[in-house]
């Protein structure tokens, strides 16, 4: 995934940029995240919420993987406006 993210000639826009950053999990995805992640630890979780909580990581390391390009791509423009 890294290296579709990190595709030559596709910066970010920084307005676009500056959106990605502020997307975040709802506040209601958060708690079940949470509830999932305890279950798992404390060895409790079925296999259908153990499915759901491996969907909640992915999205979120892909969400990281687009804030970091975001970021970067901000830092490139500030960069150049030096």
């Amino acid at each position: 995934m890294a290296e579709v993210l990190a595709a030559d000639g596709g910066e970010l826009a920084p307005d676009v940029a500056a959106t990605v950053l502020r997307w975040r999990f709802s506040k209601k995805s958060e708690k079940r995240i949470t509830q999932l992640a305890q279950q798992n630890q404390q060895g409790t979780i079925s296999a259908a919420d153990r499915v759901v909580l491996e969907r909640y990581l992915r999205v979120g390391s892909l969400l990281n993987l687009l804030q970091a390009k975001a970021r970067l791509a901000l830092r490139a423009v500030k960069t150049a406006g030096e």
